[in-house]
């Protein structure tokens, strides 16, 4: 398999398997956002080759009942790999698309802000302070979008149908 074949079957089984997780965190009463790309699968192989091109984490999960099958994640979440995945990925995605954009926007704002963590010393060299550079309006709509998108459930697809109608309409007068 040439390194295309594998980044396009690795789309297509992202997007169907895969998932653009951000949580929010609450340290030291600051809010601070964390981002992975999880693969989840009962077939070790796809996480395998997944992996060997774009690295990340593979872990066990315990089976929750005797008859089910063992079940593999496999977690990257350092913005460059993320970045990284999401541009490669991004033009063979159907489902996932919109959330790869918005998922790649993201990590290149927090890339740009270079380390997003601040320690504060004082005179004698002990950390007085740890922290995280603020979230811009833009990288806390990206957040709202993304989780809005994650979201499950037959209103949450109804929700999604109406504004892709809407966002479509637009343009569609846009052209005009």
């Amino acid at each position: 398999m040439t390194k295309k074949e594998k980044i396009i079957y690795i789309a297509g089984f992202f997007d169907g398997e895969g998932c653009f997780s951000m949580r929010e965190k609450h340290d030291n009463k600051e809010n601070t956002y964390g981002i992975s790309i999880l693969l989840t699968n009962t077939d070790l192989r796809p996480l395998q080759l997944t992996q060997k091109v774009f690295g990340g984490k593979i872990s066990t999960r315990s089976r929750k009942k005797a008859n089910w099958k063992t079940t593999y994640d496999l977690k990257i979440h350092t913005f460059k790999a993320c970045a990284d995945m999401c541009r490669q990925i991004k033009p063979y995605l159907i489902i996932k698309k919109e959330r790869c954009l918005l998922y790649l926007k993201w990590c290149e704002l927090r890339m740009k802000k270079r380390n997003p963590k601040i320690i504060e010393r004082s005179k004698q060299g002990r950390i007085i302070k740890k922290g995280y550079i603020g979230y811009s309006k833009k990288e806390l709509a990206i957040y709202n979008r993304v989780r809005k998108l994650n979201k499950r459930g037959q209103k949450v697809i109804k929700e999604a149908a109406q504004e892709e109608a809407a966002r479509d309409e637009r343009k569609l007068e846009h052209e005009s």
